[in-house]
């Protein structure tokens, strides 16, 4: 053979070594690239939920260990939007032990007698999601052994009474739903999400106090803020203001007709039930502010002001239910969100305190109740704080 085309194939047999070489570099550089994506999104989503876990493979909690959250629980109640380290107390700090019982024939001028130490806490070595997982296990139990001295059947009946004796006489729910129905046909609105019901107000009332009895919230008088996005006649409201002494109750409603109706019962409850009320009632909400918006609460944000926020998503479509998810990020760390008919589990940023069934007017659904988890970036701050070194 010809040296010349020996040399030629040897030459090419090099430079096709050569390119299977660098194609296998360039394959191995994009296998690189691709994982260190990949990594690069799974670190992002970890700063987006910081202490996600597998809950399927969490540990079982111990019947002690439901027995100190709920303690731990009532023992370290919210604020307004929450204490950023109200959860991370709850999962990670001793219970305060009970003070020593007076004694009559102490001497008045004596030192106090030095704290006990606090009772050891069980939960050892329990993340926050691990708690937030817990909470509707507490909720259950609690329930279970005094739901029904959280919210009596005479309680639910007598808040309805009061609220629907000045309803009835302003608008029947079936005027309500009749005049929504012409709004919304004059109008053109279409869409099914304008549809009107009605919860059933002692269920409703009973939520608020279970937040208040079980969870920790609505604690101190004149504080937070409700609102309710798409009040309808606004009783949801009048019922929120008869659990609690707010700052601010607030409905939003985006049909003028339903606007004025409720206008009516907010007038009605302040001149015939405000005056019912105990003096100490009286006293606790004399500077709350009481106001229905005429609005679409997706244009006006003023209720991401709020610290108990209720909407009604039986007729919102998955892509509105979505919209509302995402708005309610905004939210304050604390801030509780009640849903009708929906869940909104898929949401990272909300945990889930209890669920249950509630009548509404058109039948039986469920009542989804969540709390808004702290920022990942103020989480973070508050478990690393930075070394003032560093500042």
């Amino acid at each position: 053979m010809d040296m010349s085309k020996l040399m030629k194939k040897a030459g090419d047999a090099m430079e096709e070594e050569a390119i299977k070489e660098r194609e296998k570099e360039i394959a191995e550089k994009e296998e690189a690239e691709r994982l260190l994506e990949e990594k690069q999104k799974e670190l992002a989503r970890e700063r987006e939920n910081p202490d996600q876990i597998d809950v399927a493979e969490m540990k079982e909690w111990t019947e002690a260990e439901l027995d100190y959250l709920e303690r731990r629980i009532r023992a370290t109640p919210a604020d307004v939007g929450v204490a950023l380290d109200r959860w991370v107390l709850i999962a990670h700090s001793p219970t305060p032990a009970p003070p020593p019982p007076l004694d009559p024939n102490a001497d008045p001028a004596a030192p106090p007698p030095p704290e006990p130490p606090p009772i050891p806490s069980p939960i050892i070595h329990r993340s926050l999601m691990e708690v937030w997982a817990a909470v509707p296990l507490v909720h259950a139990r609690v329930m279970d052994k005094r739901g029904h001295e959280i919210w009596r059947n005479s309680d639910q009946e007598r808040l309805r009474k009061r609220i629907e004796e000045i309803a009835t006489e302003a608008h029947t729910p079936e005027d309500a739903r009749e005049m929504s129905r012409k709004e919304r046909a004059d109008e053109m609105f279409l869409d099914e999400y304008w549809s009107y019901g009605e919860v059933d107000l002692g269920v409703f009332a009973g939520i608020l106090m279970k937040l208040k009895r079980i969870h920790g919230h609505l604690g101190k008088e004149g504080i937070g803020t409700f609102v309710d996005c798409g009040c309808g006649l606004g009783k949801t409201v009048l019922a929120a203001v008869l659990c609690h002494s707010w700052e601010k109750a607030a409905g939003i409603e985006g049909l003028q007709t339903l606007v004025d109706g409720a206008t009516v019962l907010l007038e009605r409850f302040q001149e015939t039930v405000y005056p019912t009320l105990s003096d100490k009632e009286q006293d606790a909400r004399q500077d709350m502010e009481l106001s229905v918006t005429h609005d679409d609460f997706f244009a006006d944000d003023s209720w991401l002001a709020g610290t108990c926020v209720f909407v009604d998503l039986t007729c919102f479509n998955p892509e509105l239910v979505r919209r509302f998810a995402d708005f309610s990020q905004e939210l304050s760390h604390g801030s509780v969100v009640i849903s009708l008919s929906k869940r909104l589990d898929f949401a990272v940023h909300l945990f889930l305190l209890f669920e249950e069934e509630a009548e509404c007017s058109w039948g039986a659904t469920h009542v989804y109740v969540y709390e808004r988890k702290p920022n990942p970036e103020e989480l973070e701050r508050f478990l690393n704080p930075p070394d003032p070194s560093d500042i």
